[in-house]
């Protein structure tokens, strides 16, 4: 005659399986909602974002001076490259945008601004298309305006930058190391034209 039950080890077995899947469940799914949770609170706080020349990737400036690079077919974040420390006490916010120069779709750097708010003072920042910093300009007097200006040949960097008066300066870096090349000062319309 042919038992049908299973053994008490068995049977214990079997409940410890069954335990292990429902606990693996549950991690995921909390794993799931964390992830998701952390997501929109990225993606709530981006400034500006453009698909790379490669059409591949999504750069992303955050509201906090981070920049995000993400794969446009997966949706995932490939890197995020804080905003590299130049002074002590910094405390950052982006600017409005960032540009590419594309040499080749496989071989492009991005530009964007970055503003110390705590030393009123704004940085162009370089990265190449896996986020590694190039260069970090000097301090640049106030806040950006815009995102910076590739030139054509990617030599030049023109950015706008105002300290909270009616007048500013238009700034041009040099594309290969961002040290200032030469800056002019502007005037708003309400005072006058453009010097």
């Amino acid at each position: 005659m042919m038992k049908n039950f299973l053994s008490s080890k068995q049977v214990i077995d079997v409940l410890f399986v069954i335990c292990c899947f429902i606990f693996l469940f549950d991690a995921l799914h909390w794993l799931e909602e964390y992830l998701d949770q952390k997501l929109e609170e990225r993606v709530i706080t981006y400034n500006s974002m453009e698909v790379a020349p490669d059409d591949i990737h999504v750069f992303v400036t955050h509201e906090d001076g981070v920049l995000s690079i993400w794969d446009k077919e997966q949706h995932t974040i490939k890197v995020e490259v804080p905003v590299p420390l130049v002074k002590e006490g910094a405390s950052f916010l982006v600017g409005n945008g960032l540009s590419f120069y594309n040499n080749t779709n496989e071989n492009f750097h991005a530009f964007y601004s970055v503003f110390d708010q705590n030393h009123n003072e704004s940085h162009v920042i370089k990265v190449d298309k896996f986020g590694s910093v190039a260069w970090v300009s000097a301090p640049l007097d106030g806040e950006t305006l815009g995102a910076p200006d590739v030139s054509q040949d990617g030599h030049l960097i023109f950015l706008k930058h105002f300290n909270g008066g009616e007048s500013g300066t238009l700034t041009i870096l040099k594309g290969h190391d961002g040290n200032v090349r030469a800056y002019s000062e502007l005037r708003t319309a309400a005072t006058g034209s453009d010097e």
